[in-house]
């Protein structure tokens, strides 16, 4: 909710001690290993060093009026304009995101027609908390994005033989691409 993320900002700008790890910790479902935690903290010998983590819940915009928010709007407008493929990979136990990934399924082209996913259990470090399962997501997400671009290469190869055999009207030629392409998948399901 907005209200646990103004509280957030403020904790992040306030708070006399920033425990990184035990930070870390806290936004997970599971409890971090010692070892782990430590990790975390490494990077942060003492105060001086947790300035950038401290300020980087501020850099999100909470109003309209909030002076990060231009710089927001223009990223907005470029992620709005990325047709690559995009995953959205959340999880169903983060008060703070839960629910985030509509904005990206509704405003980044390379999104559409994809499979997403919200992991059970996980929490606001969902690497963390279910790691192995968000590495499997991502693996079969890059395996069938391979499959769409090699399909998309063989396209390309038969629009020339396409052309070369007349098919001249957009129509006969949107066919046989259609035709080429579905021919790919179910010889590709067959091997």
């Amino acid at each position: 909710s907005s209200d646990l993320f103004l509280a957030w900002r403020t904790f992040s700008r306030e708070a006399p001690v920033f425990p990184i790890g035990q930070i870390i910790n806290g936004g997970c479902t599971t409890d971090l290993a010692a070892d782990v935690i430590a990790a975390y903290d490494a990077p942060f010998p003492d105060d001086t060093f947790k300035a950038g983590a401290r300020i980087f819940p501020s850099l999100v915009p909470a109003s309209a009026d909030d002076p990060a928010r231009a710089d927001q709007v223009e990223a907005w407008k470029v992620i709005g304009a990325f047709h690559r493929p995009w995953l959205c990979a959340f999880s169903d136990s983060d008060p703070i995101t839960r629910g985030g990934e509509k904005a990206f399924l509704r405003s980044v082209p390379g999104a559409e027609g994809l499979e997403h996913v919200t992991i059970a259990g996980g929490g606001h470090f969902l690497q963390e908390d279910r790691g192995p399962e968000l590495a499997q997501v991502m693996v079969d997400f890059i395996a069938r994005v391979d499959d769409h671009a090699v399909a998309r290469r063989r396209t390309r190869d038969h629009e020339a033989v396409l052309l070369e055999r007349g098919h001249r009207t957009r129509l006969d030629y949107d066919h046989a691409v259609i035709l080429a392409i579905s021919r790919e998948c179910v010889g590709r399901r067959h091997r």
